[in-house]
């Protein structure tokens, strides 16, 4: 809610007054951005869905990265928004990956007079129901018990499709794909005694090898 607030059109009188609350209630000196940066985030904006309309590459002038920690210049593919587009998901052609960058660490962006050239790499970013992102889906299948069902669709109700009657009719099978087999993982682990799990493959070497670690640690 702050970081949308945050990015709200100043002339927003609402969002003004909730961002002026948010503020003295939470001591948050940082709720509000600035006229100068909002302008520029526009901006590159802008500049970004037109690149994405015409399929063109964009420099990202002055990037500033929270993980080098240095600010460089970035030739991209921009593809897609994120998080109510303040993140673009972008090919970065020096590299040939696929990266997430925020557009109010973007000094300036300009629009190159060069085609895409990595469309085919341009790849969709998914999110499971444990709030996990990623391009590519792991595969997992669960027998829950009464437990591990009931705490499954009151925490994360978006599984509820996934969910059947096991044969047994006492018994529920989760069939579900996960951008990461942490959220999951999580969930197996604190419930192991009301789990079994069925597959695939490699979630059942993740397990095991939590297990191993856990055993480890307590040694």
């Amino acid at each position: 809610m702050c970081q949308t607030l945050s990015e709200a059109d100043p002339k927003d009188t609402m969002a003004s007054i909730l961002r002026a609350k948010l503020a003295r209630h939470f001591r948050l000196n940082d709720i509000m951005m600035s006229q100068t940066l909002s302008e520029r985030v526009n901006s590159n904006k802008a500049v970004l869905r037109n690149a994405i309309k015409k399929e063109r590459v964009v420099k990202i002038c002055n990037y500033s990265s929270p993980h080098s920690h240095i600010v460089t210049d970035r030739f991209v593919e921009p593809y897609m928004f994120l998080n109510n587009d303040r993140y673009v998901r972008c090919h970065e052609i020096c590299c040939h990956q696929n990266k997430t960058f925020k557009l109010s660490r973007m000094e300036k962006v300009e629009l190159m007079d060069m085609p895409w050239a990595n469309k085919a790499q341009h790849k969709q970013l998914y999110t499971d129901i444990f709030m996990f992102s990623g391009e590519e889906r792991y595969h997992v299948k669960l027998l829950l018990g009464q437990l591990s069902h009931n705490i499954m669709v009151e925490e994360y109700p978006l599984s509820e499709p996934s969910i059947t009657l096991a044969s047994d009719g006492i018994h529920w099978i989760l069939d579900i794909e996960v951008a990461s087999f942490m959220g999951i993982g999580r969930f197996v682990m604190g419930l192991y005694d009301d789990i079994k799990v069925l597959g695939d493959e490699q979630f059942k070497i993740y397990i095991n090898e939590k297990v191993a670690l856990i055993k480890k640690s307590i040694q």
